[in-house]
């Protein structure tokens, strides 16, 4: 019965959210941020999880790890079609030294001071805090374009428009590296050395497989059924490899989609129209397990954390 009404629960907001009336609403600046945030998928979520109508059960997310696992494949997989070198060329260097220097400091700021507070005020130990500051440094670093477009007016220079658009386009892959390299340090018995060889071996294996996609998206031609069991193909094996290295899947599946990026033709755009058209699906997916993850009965440590966050954000 359970299982019937968080089905019903997610139909009716489903409706709610594509209403006539609902879509006026989010012309607000509030609903706006609430629903390109995600949290009305994480309010959803939370409603259905252990801690509120208990229709999943704690170990429920935890069985649907591979499932999230290719769905973080996705996402890092669009990071790396991005990287193109012949748009990257064309990027000024002010844009380079600007973003080097955002990430530099966002990663002291927001990961020193999440760091510092996981260790010394909720007790973590030191691999638990690294983790802590690469997942909230990564975050801050993605959540840069977002909030400095909310400060853009509608008389804002092009010049400026520009810079925020490229920036932003650069903070991604900064952020995945380096929360996948943390990553792969942070795996027990493993230094900087391993970590760097299990890098290097996964980016052979994305070569290696961008080789096989170009000559599979050569022979798909025009049809969009071959484009999608391509692209759960390669996502399914990169974030398998990364599985077995133990390297994040955001940053094997970006290294895919750069070597996809820079070895494909024309066949390029329909792919990433296929990509881009499961975006909010995968988008809205994570929101809800989140919020199904979450514990509701937190200490005030984490709210504080949580808290110091949101200030900077």
């Amino acid at each position: 019965m359970r299982p019937l009404i968080g089905i019903a629960l997610l139909i009716v907001l489903a409706v709610v959210a594509t209403s006539p009336r609902f879509l006026r609403l989010r012309r607000a600046t509030l609903v706006g941020a609430l629903v390109s945030g995600g949290w009305l998928g994480v309010g959803a979520g939370a409603l259905i999880g252990p801690d509120a109508l208990g229709i999943v059960a704690p170990g429920d997310a935890a069985r649907a790890a591979p499932i999230l696992t290719i769905g973080l494949g996705w996402v890092g997989l669009m990071i790396g079609l991005q990287l193109r070198a012949d748009i990257l060329r064309q990027v000024p260097r002010a844009v380079y030294q600007m973003q080097l220097a955002d990430a530099g400091l966002t990663l002291v700021v927001i990961g020193g001071g999440a760091a510092m507070i996981a260790r010394f005020v909720l007790g973590f130990d030191p691999a638990q805090a690294l983790l802590v500051a690469a997942v909230l440094a990564a975050s801050g670093l993605g959540w840069a374009a977002e909030t400095r477009s909310l400060r853009l007016g509608a008389s804002a220079p092009p010049e400026l428009v520009l810079a925020l658009r490229a920036g932003a386009g650069l903070s991604a892959p900064i952020a995945v590296t380096f929360f996948g390299v943390v990553v792969a340090m942070a795996q027990p018995g493993a230094g900087l050395i391993t970590a760097g060889l299990r890098i290097v071996a996964l980016g052979a294996v994305a070569a290696a497989l961008g080789l096989v996609a170009r000559f599979s998206l050569r022979r798909a031609g025009d049809s969009r059924p071959d484009f999608l069991a391509i692209l759960l193909g390669v996502v399914a094996l990169i974030t398998g490899a990364a599985v077995e290295l133990r390297v994040s899947p955001l940053l094997a599946s970006m290294m895919a989609g750069v070597v996809i990026a820079n070895l494909a033709g024309a066949e390029l755009r329909k792919f990433e129209r296929v990509i881009l058209e499961a975006e909010h699906v995968v988008a809205v997916l994570y929101a809800i397990v989140a919020g199904a993850l979450l514990d509701l009965n937190v200490s005030s440590g984490y709210l504080a954390l949580a808290g110091a966050i949101i200030g900077l954000r």
